[in-house]
């Protein structure tokens, strides 16, 4: 008899749990840059400002202390990357080389995820910091361009520090360190070299298509291929496809009306805002969101066809989503196959602390008075533990 196909995870969208502070926090790191650089006429700069906002994407309801360290250890490896990629514009390096020294930094950005135990993991920031840069034409003021990424970094730490002033890691709801990944050195190791080979195909892929910025395949596997089991993986490459083409039609409709500057910006803050308050609820709607972003901020400072623009997008999208998932079936790795080895159970231990420190701060409520102070069951801090 034929297996019934699940839609539950395409039709469920997550309760929500705070998202609209570190969404707002998001937004605003994007909007102060990027207000500031077209206020000085600098649209140019826009594009590397991007990469440094991102690292607000980090430390999303994490003690301030900890907010603040892993925010400062991307924010400096985004300059890292954008740097590099600065430097294989400015020499005009080979296409087939710039994909390769691409896919390695993404496997060495995975590796250094895992070690500093930073939260989105995985190659995707690092892909997306160093390739968009490396393969659009070089714009002869790197200096400014670093600054620019810079500045953005440090307004990504400055809306980290207002996250704290309004609630966002210092209440029963921050998320508890997370206990240690549990992979060996060799493990992590080899998590990396199936990151570079799964990037290195994908980007192959996209160059011998011929179709504008192949990097996308890259960006777009290197997203897919954080789903903990293969089913995960099958189920975000189809929530990335689908959001894909649904935020480009949104995209083009935006691009035939010919925003101006400060349009776009409204624009792009607004769609990152809203990814950031579905993209762990639901994928599909968080990059519904996201395909703006990038299309939007490409069209802002590299004018060209929007027809062309789309087309490679979504082209480059599937290739990334068939890499992704081969390279997930193909890897002889337990975890990547749904059984329960070292992911599943770090996860269940995650929750039960973050239960534990909920319970221990209803009985200081209780004891202090306060409402809201029942109780309910109690929890302890096992893999296997439930209430």
């Amino acid at each position: 008899m034929p297996q019934r196909i699940d839609f539950t995870p395409f039709l469920t969208i997550a309760p929500m749990r705070r998202e609209y502070i570190p969404a707002a926090r998001v937004a605003l790191s994007l909007a102060i840059p990027l207000s500031v650089l077209v206020a000085l006429g600098q649209i140019q700069l826009t594009f590397f400002a991007i990469f440094g906002a991102f690292t607000a994407i980090y430390g999303r309801h994490e003690l301030p202390a900890l907010r603040f360290k892993h925010q400062l250890q991307i924010g400096i490896l985004q300059i890292i990357c954008v740097a590099l990629g600065l430097w294989m514009s400015a020499i005009d390096m080979n296409s087939w080389l710039k994909v390769t020294i691409c896919a390695l930094v993404g496997g060495v950005g995975g590796i250094i995820s895992i070690y500093l135990d930073l939260f989105p993991p995985g190659p995707l920031f690092y892909i997306f910091a160093i390739a968009p840069v490396a393969f659009l034409p070089y714009n002869h003021e790197p200096w400014l361009s670093l600054g620019a990424t810079g500045f953005a970094v440090f307004c990504a730490l400055f809306t980290g520090w207002l996250g704290t002033l309004v609630g966002e890691g210092t209440n029963e709801a921050a998320v508890p360190p997370r206990p240690h990944h549990g992979l060996s050195t060799s493990e992590i190791l080899a998590q990396g070299a199936i990151f570079a080979v799964a990037m290195f195909a994908a980007g192959a892929w996209g160059e011998l298509s011929g179709v504008q910025n192949n990097y996308w395949a890259m960006t777009s596997a290197a997203a897919i291929m954080l789903g903990i089991t293969a089913r995960m993986t099958v189920l975000r490459s189809i929530h990335r496809v689908y959001g894909t083409i649904a935020g480009i039609v949104v995209s083009a409709f935006f691009v035939s009306m010919s925003p101006s500057p400060w349009h776009v910006v409204v624009l792009v803050v607004v769609s990152q805002f809203y990814a950031e308050l579905y993209i762990k609820r639901h994928y599909g709607i968080g990059v519904f969101f996201v395909t703006p972003v990038a299309l939007l901020m490409i069209y802002l400072v590299f004018p060209t066809d929007a027809s062309v623009l789309m087309t490679a997008r979504i082209w480059e999208t599937i290739i990334g989503a068939i890499v992704a998932v081969v390279a997930v079936y193909l890897v002889p790795n337990p975890e990547y196959r749904g059984q329960d080895t070292q992911a599943i159970p770090v996860l269940r231990l995650t929750r039960d602390l973050r239960r534990a420190r909920a319970h221990a701060a209803a009985e200081q409520r209780a004891a202090e008075g306060k409402p809201g102070a029942q109780i309910r069951g109690s929890v302890s801090i096992d893999t296997g533990a439930k209430e």
